[in-house]
């Protein structure tokens, strides 16, 4: 289309808005008026007049046309809004992309994952990273039964003389990269040197009510190591009471002659099936990877020499009562 017939267009279907765009580019390009005088004339802003100047020198004539906006997204009716909440309410946990999609298939309109995101705290949700629950986990009420037991005989065993831990394992992978964001220049791609080594230290951690602790480190996790890890425990606190879970290590016979030969001095009870949200050691080896395994490592060698400073330096002081007490998730 010329020039000529889409001035006549423009001016066929002109409003209000477009006759005044029109008129701004005969002041500025015919008459010679500045953009600032031509507005004046026009009861509009400087800023506006270079708004449409500037789509003028891009697009032309084009330019001048009323485009559509987004706008408000569409209301939906208050019955199809109520009916998507109580199917809200039924799942623990949505992505907002999710909720796009349940309002798009229940009311044939599409918002936007911002949107979403915008209806999802208007309803009263957070962001919240989601618990992790065994899918074997104890009931709830063999945790409190379990929690409830804790609380009577704590004061009862601690006047024998037995100190009560709270024992765990962790892998460390000396192939360990750096999983959290870091810090480095806007352009400049981070790297970080990897050997494809699989080899790995198992550490134990055990942690007494009164905040000490005691950490080893292995070559396996077996039940041998885990005696000697029993061992290491009496040499320091002499007799224990040791909180561990359920694992096949922990069961195993040679586990059990050593504390049938050993019954005065060494006691094992298991958390509940699937829960180890009761045990505080797990906030151990998050803080400990988070801190050891922000960087990789050349060999096994400095992995260990690692392990065993901050293993000797770093204290938790974690309150152990308050995760034994904890809530099932």
């Amino acid at each position: 289309m010329n020039r000529k017939k889409r001035i006549e267009t423009l001016l066929e279907e002109a409003t209000s808005d477009v006759a005044l765009r029109l008129l701004l580019i005969h002041y500025v390009y015919n008459c010679k008026i500045t953009p600032k005088n031509a507005a004046e004339m026009l009861f509009k802003s400087k800023s506006w007049a270079h708004k449409w100047l500037k789509r003028y020198k891009k697009q032309g004539y084009k330019g001048l046309e009323t485009r559509n906006r987004s706008g408000r997204p569409p209301k939906i009716p208050g019955n199809v809004i109520r009916y998507i909440m109580r199917i809200v309410d039924r799942k623990d946990f949505w992505t907002a992309t999710e909720l796009c999609d349940l309002i798009y298939l229940k009311s044939g309109i599409k918002y936007t994952v911002e949107y979403c995101a915008d209806l999802f705290r208007k309803w009263g949700y957070t962001m919240k990273v989601p618990v992790s629950r065994h899918v074997n986990a104890a009931t709830d009420e063999v945790v409190a039964e379990f929690q409830e037991q804790i609380q009577k005989d704590k004061t009862r065993l601690e006047s024998l003389g037995y100190t009560i831990l709270m024992q765990d394992e962790a892998i460390f992978m000396a192939e360990a990269l750096a999983r959290h964001r870091m810090f480095s220049k806007i352009g400049v791609r981070s790297t970080c040197i990897v050997s494809g080594t699989r080899q790995k230290r198992i550490l134990y951690g055990a942690i007494a009510m009164n905040g000490k602790q005691i950490f080893r480190q292995y070559e396996k996790f077996d039940a041998v190591t885990f005696v000697e890890f029993l061992k290491e425990a009496v040499r320091k606190f002499g007799k224990i009471i040791m909180i561990a879970d359920r694992a096949s290590q922990h069961r195993a016979k040679v586990v059990t002659k050593f504390l049938n030969k050993n019954k005065h001095r060494v006691k094992l009870i298991f958390l509940p099936r699937g829960s180890p949200y009761l045990n505080p050691v797990e906030e151990c080896w998050r803080q400990s990877k988070h801190d050891i395994l922000i960087k990789p490592f050349v060999s096994l060698q400095n992995m260990i020499k690692d392990i065993t400073k901050y293993s000797k330096i770093k204290r938790f002081n974690l309150y152990i009562m308050s995760y034994l007490l904890r809530a099932p998730p």
